[in-house]
């Protein structure tokens, strides 16, 4: 039985290619022979070998009709060649522009905040509105510090002139102790001593005089500067206070401006508005630019139409390639050698199946 397996494989040695016997040999025939299942293992292999034979021949087919497009437009006339590469060239470019596009449009959408597209229509006079109030609030702010400076400041000056009263009180009890020391003294002299204290005396009620005169005038010039302090800390309070008010007001404004468009201040606002402005120009673009590639796909169809080529999505899509005269030539070769390639699985497969059909029947 074995000898009669191997004179047959020997006659279709004979008529098979080298990639045919190198099949055979890689099989081994005589245990499959003789495996008591040998038929499903064969059915098997047989519903293997079509499953190939399939994927195979619907490639084949498809490399077929790409290798076809390819000739033709390698084959077509000066005109219609140039027109095809002339498309072709632009359509690359703006790959390569659109992929760079579609990054720029991924990241400005990723900066834009989503509340903004809400209420992006009256957000630039609200930006200008914000600011408005913004310098407005610091003014007030300012004006707010200047005054409460000024308010400690009279403070200040006014418990300055309450020590003064203080001590100007405790000077003149003193003054009227020492007129009094002095008084004795002198009289002293004059009954007990029989002394001579005309000059002392003139001396001493001159100085004494000056004394009482200048806490007079002082005391007067300290109660006129108490009550002006006193109309002026009036006149601040009263001044604080209705800036108080409109810095309140003004926050309030502010407060409900920040929370409509959820920001703190109108520099993030204007920033926001920035990203979203950028986002709705990266989108155009991007559209602009799908827009021009859809209108160049429509034309390489008209003009591959021409050629009698109704399908131009391989053009499309190789469109590098086929710009320019070099590379429809690597494009060629490339398809050319993958064709053969095909070509010779196929007969492969075919082949094996033929095998596998005749073992089916022994």
């Amino acid at each position: 039985m074995f000898k009669k397996i191997i004179q047959k494989i020997g006659n279709l040695k004979a008529r098979f290619k080298p990639y045919e016997e190198e099949l055979l040999l890689g099989m081994d025939i005589e245990t499959l022979l003789k495996d008591p299942y040998k038929n499903d293992k064969i059915k098997v292999l047989l519903a293997e070998n079509d499953a190939k034979l399939q994927g195979l021949s619907e490639e084949y087919h498809t490399q077929m009709n790409n290798f076809i497009i390819v000739e033709r437009v390698r084959m077509s006339d000066i005109g219609t060649k140039d027109t095809i590469q002339s498309l072709c060239k632009q359509l690359s470019e703006l790959k390569v522009s659109v992929k760079e596009a579609e990054e720029k449009n991924v990241q400005a959408k990723s900066r834009e905040n989503p509340h903004i597209r809400s209420v992006s229509k009256d957000i630039a006079k609200a930006i200008k509105v914000l600011k408005e109030h913004e310098t407005n609030q610091n003014m007030v702010k300012k004006d707010l510090d200047i005054l409460e400076g000024e308010k400690q400041s009279l403070l200040f000056h006014f418990t300055n002139l309450r020590r003064a009263l203080s001590f100007l009180k405790y000077f003149m009890l003193l003054l009227v102790f020492i007129t009094l020391i002095v008084g004795i003294v002198l009289s002293t002299l004059l009954i007990v001593y029989n002394r001579n204290v005309f000059l002392p005396s003139l001396i001493s009620i001159v100085t004494i005089s000056f004394l009482f005169l200048w806490g007079f005038v002082f005391r007067r010039y300290c109660v006129h500067e108490i009550e002006k302090n006193q109309r002026l800390q009036e006149r601040a309070v009263k001044l604080i206070n209705k800036t108080k008010l409109k810095f309140i007001r003004n926050q309030q404004l502010l407060d409900f401006e920040y929370e409509k468009y959820q920001v703190n201040s109108s520099e993030v606002l204007e920033l926001r508005y920035e990203h979203y402005l950028d986002a709705q120009q990266q989108q155009r673009n991007y559209d602009h630019i799908n827009r021009t590639i859809r209108n160049l796909s429509m034309d390489i169809e008209d003009t591959m139409n021409k050629i009698q080529i109704e399908n131009a999505s391989f053009v499309i899509k190789n469109a590098e390639y086929f710009a320019t005269d070099k590379g429809i030539d690597r494009l060629y070769e490339k398809h050319h050698e993958h064709r053969e390639r095909l070509q010779k699985e196929l007969k492969k497969l075919e082949h094996e199946k033929e095998v596998l059909e005749n073992l089916l029947t022994k």
